[in-house]
């Protein structure tokens, strides 16, 4: 809304005429006086919506005698403006830079966390760029900052996620190779942060099953059930995160049972033998038997366990030989499946002393 002032014009002589001219569109002369009573006019000044400024209104008498001005000055009301780009930026752990761009009519200044920002420039006046540059995140956990521009009566933000380090977990050993009787094993678990068991076969359990960092770890292992297939497993090991797993295998033999041993002579050296082996046209057989040498020519010797295996008296010639660790037997008796058999590794073998019932 326009304002009007009255201006009243003095030192003009009596009966000379005079006029008012504004300099400036926005500065109107209005309601000219001009009698023997009185000579006035008034000054309308429209809205100003931009920054301040001036005008001059001049009395020009028509004698040529000395001209009069009225100098009109009127305050700004222009509108602010502070926007920022972008407002929000994601920054690896490692650190980073990004220019924030600065859209200002005025002087503006910055907030933020000098520890981990640095602002290249940190204030200005009207449009500018700032150069931010982000330090590395040594913490264990994402984290957000801002930065902050800001003016007499406005401000703006810039928020900042920053991603958290990369984690890292390991297990050791990796690989597990229990026998088939299952057990509880010793492993070490090292973690520079929080971790659980994502998931493991049902066989497998551990103590603990989550944790705040390294730790020792307690495998448990069930009986494996067969006693000819061996079974595989996983335990995996994950940061809580997520960001990061270990693998432990477990590779469990098969289980073999004891062996009853009974009506044997007293005198006779017996081992005890825990075998696999498959015939020549593929077929497994779990083997367990009983050697006696007790000085003859034809030792006896009992098998059990396997269906396919006579439980019996044979006179059955049995030949051992060592081969690295490993130890190998040939076993063979006229018309008799033995001669099926061609050799087959040992899973144990052992002197007994086993009393005779």
């Amino acid at each position: 809304m326009a304002t009007k002032q009255k201006v009243t014009v003095s030192g003009v002589e009596p009966g000379v005429s005079w006029q008012a001219i504004s300099n400036q569109t926005w500065l109107k002369v209005t309601d000219i006086v001009s009698t023997a009573d009185e000579d006035s006019f008034n000054v309308s000044v429209d809205v100003n919506a931009s920054d301040s400024r001036a005008g001059i209104v001049t009395v020009i008498p028509s004698d040529n005698g000395s001209n009069g001005t009225v100098q009109v000055s009127q305050q700004g009301d222009s509108v602010a403006i502070l926007n920022i780009n972008p407002v929000s930026t994601t920054i690896p752990a490692a650190g980073g830079q990004f220019s924030l761009v600065v859209q200002c009519n005025t002087n503006w200044d910055t907030v933020y966390d000098v520890s981990v920002i640095s602002l290249s420039p940190a204030s200005g006046t009207g449009n500018g760029v700032i150069n931010v540059t982000v330090l590395p995140n040594t913490g264990s956990d994402s984290r957000d900052l801002t930065v902050t521009v800001f003016t007499d009566s406005l401000m703006a933000q810039c928020e900042i996620s920053q991603d958290a380090p990369a984690h890292s977990i390991s297990v050791d050993p990796a690989l597990l190779q229990p026998d088939g009787w299952g057990g509880s094993y010793n492993t070490y678990l090292d973690s520079d942060t929080s971790w659980n068991v994502q998931s493991k076969d049902e066989w497998l359990d551990t103590t603990p099953q989550y944790s705040g960092g390294s730790i020792d770890v307690m495998i448990h292992v069930e009986p494996n059930p067969s006693v000819m297939d061996s079974r595989s497993g996983q335990i995996v090991f994950q940061t809580a995160d997520g960001s990061a797993t270990a693998t432990m295998t477990v590779d469990q033999m098969p289980h073999v049972p004891d062996v009853n041993i009974k009506n044997y002579r007293a005198d006779a050296v017996r081992y005890v033998l825990m075998a696999a082996g498959y015939t020549p046209a593929g077929d497994y057989y779990g083997y367990s038997s009983v050697i006696l040498q007790n000085g003859e020519s034809n030792d006896h010797a009992w098998s059990g366990f396997s269906s396919d295996f006579p439980v019996n008296d044979t006179n059955a010639n049995t030949i051992y030989r060592g081969v690295g660790d490993t130890v190998y037997a040939w076993t063979w008796a006229d018309g008799d499946i033995w001669t099926e058999l061609t050799s087959f590794v040992l899973a144990s073998m052992a002197v007994q002393n086993v009393e005779i019932y």
